[in-house]
């Protein structure tokens, strides 16, 4: 869209190389069960053509994936974007 704006890559900052994304949550202690019932019917709902079509002309590319997996990723984008703002003195208000 911006042909003569340089990327993060091209201005050499690749840490901040990001994507955006979505999930959903629960309370803490919330039963595993339910948990488990909600991914698998979200999973269900993700995977229908339709949704496909909605989120991909909103330029979104839809991914799932087990509960511990999303908990692994949550973690580690925590500590990648941690370790960043420790490094260059950022804090945070």
């Amino acid at each position: 869209m911006l042909p003569d704006v340089p990327t993060v890559v091209e201005l050499g900052l690749p840490e901040l190389v990001t994507d955006t994304w979505y999930g959903l949550l629960a309370p803490k202690g919330t039963n595993p069960q339910i948990i488990e019932r909600l991914n698998r019917e979200i999973t269900k709902i993700m995977k229908t053509n339709e949704t496909k079509v909605r989120l991909e002309k909103q330029g979104v590319t839809p991914l799932w994936s087990s509960t511990a997996e999303f908990a692994d990723f949550i973690k580690n984008d925590y500590e990648k974007w941690s370790k960043l703002a420790s490094t260059n003195n950022m804090k945070f208000n």
